[in-house]
């Protein structure tokens, strides 16, 4: 599954972004990736030529992995303010899950 992902990835990728007029700045979004293990991203990694550290998620876990991936995210959102990213699930046989996500900006959590 690796080499059919790093070879198709892109192009299913450009279709879920073209309708917002991005594509091809790979590096300019955030990633949260379904890590199905370390193989798999280094595919998404080497296909898209991703800097180091975009992918910096734990390649271990099952499937709720991407719901950790997000907290992540979450807990990053001053970094991630106003910007675009993809979330990426892969399941089995080879199906791809792509969602377009923007980071909200400058939202402030009420105290509970």
């Amino acid at each position: 599954m690796p080499g059919l992902l790093r070879q198709l990835i892109e192009q299913y990728l450009v279709e879920a972004v073209a309708p917002l007029g991005l594509g091809g700045g790979w590096n300019d979004l955030f990633w949260a990736v379904h890590p199905g293990g370390p193989a798999i991203l280094d595919s998404v990694e080497a296909a898209l030529a991703l800097a180091p550290g975009k992918l910096a998620q734990d390649g271990k876990m099952s499937g709720v992995s991407v719901i950790f991936v997000l907290d992540e995210l979450r807990r990053r959102r001053g970094e991630l303010a106003g910007g675009f990213g993809v979330k990426l699930g892969l399941g089995p046989g080879f199906t791809v899950e792509t969602m377009v996500l923007r980071a909200a900006s400058g939202a402030k959590r009420k105290a509970l």
